[in-house]
């Protein structure tokens, strides 16, 4: 009964994806998800509170959910470039998502999968780093999730003119290396002076 429950709930929110395709979210409403998926609204009032519920139920299971098999790892690099081709292959839902704006905005839905995401994977990677470091696992993820979700919306919002893996290599680069690269580089040309 379980996974009958689990496969209409990812149905109920197939549906909402898909017709985000095609209008804004603020325009959708839940008959419309339920005639889509072939329900009635009691069907999905059994899996979601509300259709920001859903939108937050998919954007897990794309940020976060499908992206976990990569934490054991502890390869961000890698966790990168595979969240940057889910929303590549998932564009034009992300650009509609990003424009869901008020007390259920999709940028806090965005932060909050991304930034345990990369949480996960810092208590792989720092083990007992965390409690001598300046800067806890929760302020680190907070902040990558911010500046990769600010990365994101530049690259939809230019039409994803960079392919995932070229997208992939400039935001690892930048979030891993960018500022202290730049400052290295022009501190070290101040001094030859």
């Amino acid at each position: 009964m379980e996974h009958r429950k689990w496969k209409m709930k990812d149905f109920l929110a197939e549906s909402l994806e898909l017709l985000m395709q095609e209008k804004p979210f603020d325009k959708i409403t839940i008959k419309q998800i339920c005639d889509r998926a072939g329900v009635i609204r009691a069907t999905f009032y059994n899996h979601f509170e509300d259709k920001y519920a859903a939108l937050n139920y998919i954007s897990e299971e794309l940020l976060h959910e499908e992206q976990k098999v990569f934490v054991p790892s502890g390869d961000i690099v890698h966790v990168i470039l595979s969240l940057c081709e889910t929303i590549y292959d998932h564009r034009n839902f992300f650009v509609r998502a990003f424009q869901v704006q008020g007390q259920n905005d999709f940028d806090h839905m965005f932060v909050a999968h991304i930034a345990q995401l990369i949480e996960e994977i810092l208590i792989v990677v720092r083990n007992d780093e965390s409690e001598t470091s300046l800067y806890s696992n929760q302020a680190l993820s907070l902040y990558f999730a911010n500046a990769f979700m600010y990365l994101c919306k530049q690259w939809l919002k230019e039409g994803c003119r960079y392919t995932p893996q070229e997208f992939a290599a400039y935001s690892s680069g930048l979030l891993l290396h960018g500022l202290k690269d730049y400052l290295g580089k022009t501190i070290g040309r101040e001094n030859k002076r």
